[in-house]
C-alpha cells in the first residue's frame, strides 16, 4: 500500500477538475490494508469501484503458479528468469484487463469523450502540479488523432521505469539520448519549458492518459504486443499509433513500494 493513501488524495485533487469521475481499482493480492483502505474509501465515495476477491471487502490472495512449478510472489525488483518474467507479464496483463474490461462496459460512451487515466497508485508522489497536468490532458482536445500522454516522471535524478520507455520499435531507452537533443532534455532533472510532446512507441510512466473512445471501439487489451513481452506497462501503449511523452508533465517519484507486484 505504501505510498496509496497520499496518491488518492493527489487523484481525488485532479477528479475536481473533471464534470464527472470514477476510481477503478483491481485489488486481490496483498495483506497491508490495501483492500481495507480501498473499502473505507468506497464507504465514503460513490465514485470508486473496487474489483478483485470476489467483491467482498475481505483482503485475499491469488495463488498462481509459473511453469516451473514456483508461485508467484509480489515484488517488481525480484530476481526472475527470463521465462518467468514472460509468464509475470502474463499475470499483470490478465490483472490489468479486469479494470478495463470493467470500464469498457460501464464508462464507456461513444458519444461522450472520456479519458482514461491510469496511474500506479502505490507509489509515493511529491505533490502532484495540477496545472502541468491539465496542460498535458488539453492536447487531447487540440490533437484528435492524439491516442496517448504519458507524464514525465521521475525517481530523484532518474526516470521512473526504463521499461516503460520506448522511442522506436527496435530501440531501447538507453539508447535513445544518441538519437535525439529532446530526448537528451528527459534525462535532465528539469528540461527546458516549453517543449512540445515527443512522438514515442510506447509509454507509461506511472500517470499516463489514454483516449478511452479509442480504446474502447478496438476493444484493445494488455498482452504481448509488437514483441514486447516481459513489460506489461507498454503492452497497451505498443498498440496504438499516436503516443506521446509531455516533458511538460512533470511528476517526482519519493518512494517507490518494494512491495508491488
Amino acid at each position: 500500500m505504501r505510498g496509496l493513501p497520499s496518491t488518492a488524495q493527489q487523484m481525488q485533487r485532479l477528479a475536481q477538475s473533471f464534470r464527472s469521475a470514477a476510481f477503478v481499482f483491481v485489488e486481490n493480492d496483498s495483506s497491508d490494508g490495501t483492500r481495507h483502505f480501498l473499502a473505507n474509501w468506497r464507504r465514503n465515495d460513490s465514485r470508486v469501484h473496487l474489483l478483485g476477491c470476489g467483491g467482498t471487502d475481505a483482503p485475499c490472495r491469488m495463488n498462481i503458479s509459473y511453469s516451473s512449478g514456483r508461485a508467484h510472489h509480489q515484488g517488481w525488483s525480484m530476481r526472475r528468469s527470463e521465462a518467468k518474467k514472460i509468464e509475470r507479464s502474463v499475470v499483470m496483463s490478465a490483472l490489468r484487463n479486469i479494470y478495463l474490461r470493467y470500464i469498457y462496459r460501464h464508462f464507456y460512451q461513444p458519444d461522450r469523450e472520456t479519458l482514461l487515466i491510469v496511474v500506479d497508485a502505490d507509489i509515493t508522489f511529491h505533490a502532484w502540479d495540477l496545472d502541468a497536468i491539465l496542460q498535458g490532458l488539453h492536447y487531447f482536445r487540440d490533437r484528435p488523432t492524439l491516442q496517448s500522454v504519458c507524464a514525465h516522471t521521475r525517481h530523484y535524478i532518474y526516470g521512473y521505469d526504463m521499461c516503460t520507455l520506448a522511442f522506436h520499435p527496435d530501440k531501447v531507452f538507453s539508447e535513445a539520448p544518441k538519437e535525439s537533443p529532446v530526448i537528451k532534455s528527459f534525462r535532465t532533472k528539469s528540461p527546458p519549458p516549453g517543449l512540445p510532446p515527443v512522438k514515442v512507441f510506447g509509454c507509461f510512466q506511472a500517470v499516463t492518459a489514454y483516449r478511452l473512445s479509442h480504446l474502447a471501439k478496438n476493444r484493445i487489451e494488455y498482452g504481448p504486443a509488437h514483441g514486447e513481452s516481459t513489460c506489461e506497462h507498454l503492452t497497451l501503449s505498443k498498440q496504438l499509433t499516436e503516443n506521446y511523452l509531455d516533458l511538460n508533465m512533470k511528476l517526482s517519484v519519493f518512494k517507490q513500494n518494494e512491495g508491488n507486484y
